[in-house]
């Protein structure tokens, strides 16, 4: 595996009125197999937010590949996980035929 093929996360915490938030930011190449998401910091006040490249019949896909099997594995795993996708934003893009 080459540098290129690992994911990238940035963490940002916030506090308002003491109260802690972290904000997750993650891209994760489309060549990354095993994204590991077993370092981030979940609470209930985290947002987990990012290009991940990710395919899951979950999200409109027809097949899994293996980081869509982890980040739907780390939803059902997590209590605090809610998956929320735009309904007017693509979240993928398909090959069109010419």
């Amino acid at each position: 595996m080459k540098d290129q093929d690992f994911a990238e996360i940035v963490a940002i915490t916030l506090w308002k009125k003491n109260v802690q938030f972290r904000i997750h930011g993650i891209y994760s190449p489309p060549k990354n197999k095993n994204l590991n998401l077993d370092t981030l910091l979940l609470s209930r006040n985290a947002i987990i937010m990012g290009d991940f490249n990710a395919t899951s019949p979950n999200w409109g896909s027809v097949y899994y590949n293996r980081v869509g099997d982890i980040v739907d594995c780390m939803q059902i795993q997590s209590s605090y996980i809610t998956r929320k996708i735009p309904r007017l934003l693509s979240t993928m893009v398909e090959a069109q035929q010419t």
